[in-house]
């Protein structure tokens, strides 16, 4: 968890391409921001596929924004 300039945490996770995909509700490229659609979802799971296939370890991240207030945090947050 990180704060951002007084304004809100940013709640950081990241794990398995599979795990953090089925829960995430929206995919940032750039500064663009778009629904995660099944499109989207397959797209992602296939780049990860051919790294996987190249040797490469993949992870993903996402993150959340949260209300200052919003504490103590807990597994449920992510």
């Amino acid at each position: 968890v990180v704060e951002e300039a007084n304004h809100h945490h940013e709640l950081i996770s990241k794990g398995a391409v599979e795990e953090i995909l089925a829960v995430c509700s929206a995919l940032k490229d750039g500064q663009v921001i778009q629904k995660m659609e099944m499109d989207i979802r397959e797209q992602v799971l296939k780049l990860s596929e051919d790294l996987n296939n190249d040797g490469l370890r993949v992870i993903a991240v996402a993150y959340k924004e949260v209300p200052l207030q919003h504490e103590p945090y807990a597994l449920a947050d992510e």
